[in-house]
């Protein structure tokens, strides 16, 4: 599966807490999943009864250049979610809750910082890593923790057992 256009939805959910009322109201509509009867700017403006200019900062808000980007991409992730009728209704809650998961990760994910953390683990000599099992905690038993490391030397077999405060006996401060 190739994806090139990120969808609207998530991407106003994500920028709504940081918007200020106004853009709130407008997103509230939005998220509503409206189909709008005619989307250009001006009618879109008098509708919502706010300004053209406050719903070309929306827009750029939610990380478009511009309204007419944003409501394209609208436009598209309404007519993407309408349900194909040969779909039974459990398989399509199923269906519809992974497409949602996979949609919104997809349309937050930043490239750029992507590209600078691979950048880093590949500039860096050793990368060390560490997990706590979470049910050993809730069990109140003590942490289960797996550590290794990962260089340049060893990238073929790409993880290394270290020589942990679990081999060597030495408290771990968190």
């Amino acid at each position: 599966m190739q994806y090139k256009e990120k969808s609207a939805i998530p991407l106003i959910e994500a920028a709504y807490p940081g918007m200020t009322q106004t853009e709130k109201t407008i997103a509230k509509w939005f998220l509503d999943e409206n189909e709008p009867e005619d989307s250009a700017l001006k009618v879109m403006a008098r509708k919502l009864a706010v300004s053209e200019a406050t719903l070309v900062r929306f827009a750029k808000k939610c990380g478009f250049k511009g309204y007419r980007e944003f409501i394209y991409q609208y436009e598209r992730s309404l007519s993407a979610s309408k349900p194909d009728p040969r779909i039974n209704e459990s398989t399509l809650q199923v269906l519809d809750a992974y497409q949602d998961l996979l949609t919104k990760s997809y349309s937050l994910i930043d490239e750029e910082q992507i590209c600078r953390v691979a950048q880093m683990i590949s500039d860096a000599g050793h990368v060390f890593s560490a997990a706590l099992d979470p049910r050993a905690l809730q069990q109140g038993k003590w942490p289960a923790v797996s550590c290794g490391w990962v260089s340049a030397s060893n990238a073929a077999r790409v993880w290394t057992p270290c020589a942990c405060f679990r081999c060597s006996g030495l408290p771990m401060i968190l």
